[in-house]
């Protein structure tokens, strides 16, 4: 069965990226350049984290020097 809070959550991920960026004082242009993908890449894959696959997930945490795990737990607590 598929759980009803799996959508809500994957929108609280991209809320917590977007809050990790700003604790960091990262604008969406030089966390795409850190990982050299084009800024609209960078922009649809935030805006649709459910869609994104786990890597770049990863890759993006990475770049911030933040653990997705801890982002994801973020965002499981404000989902539910």
């Amino acid at each position: 069965m598929r759980n009803p809070q799996a959508p809500k959550a994957r929108t609280e991920l991209a809320i917590q990226f977007d809050a990790e960026m700003a604790r960091r004082g990262v604008t969406l242009p030089q966390l795409a350049d850190r990982l050299g993908v084009p800024y609209s890449t960078l922009h649809r894959r935030l805006d649709n984290t459910e869609a994104a696959r786990l890597r770049d997930l990863r890759a993006i945490a990475t770049a911030l020097d933040a653990s997705l795990p801890d982002l994801m737990a973020r965002a499981e607590e404000r989902a539910a």
